[in-house]
């Protein structure tokens, strides 16, 4: 039986893009018994990571990411198998993070996103839809 296994980490950034990784990624594994297997790190946006395997609890891993000026992000339980890579994809967000709505429209909600569209329409017309106010 074999005594190893692969986790593939993909991180991506709020875009959904792949995340540029200047400065490197601090990335934190741990196995199933919560015994820190690495904690180092490395130029993304993809690494893999070749980790014990036991055919036992300790396979369940534990996947955290950092960078800098980033909301870490982490997953569990990451079941690993030998012969098959265990594919783990985090997105990383910034800290200080801001909603950007430049590209959003009434009209293109209404043409790509039908159901969505309807349902923040609520009803009211286009017009009425787009002229709504907040108040806080």
């Amino acid at each position: 039986m074999p005594d190893s296994a692969t986790i593939r980490l993909n991180v991506f950034d709020g875009r959904r893009k792949p995340f540029d990784a200047r400065p490197k990624l601090l990335v934190t594994l741990r196995d199933g018994t919560q015994k820190q297997v690495k904690r180092d790190y490395y130029a993304g946006p993809t690494v893999n990571f070749e980790v014990p395997y036991t055919n036992g609890l300790a396979d369940n891993y534990t996947v955290i990411v950092y960078a800098k000026n980033q909301v870490q992000a982490g997953f569990a339980p990451v079941r690993v198998t030998p012969g098959q890579p265990s594919n783990v994809d985090l997105m990383l967000l910034p800290k200080k993070a801001t909603f950007n709505f430049d590209d959003a429209s009434w009209t293109k909600l209404k043409k790509d996103q039908r159901v969505l569209y309807e349902l923040l329409a609520h009803g009211t017309t286009e017009a009425q839809a787009a002229n709504v106010t907040t108040t806080s």
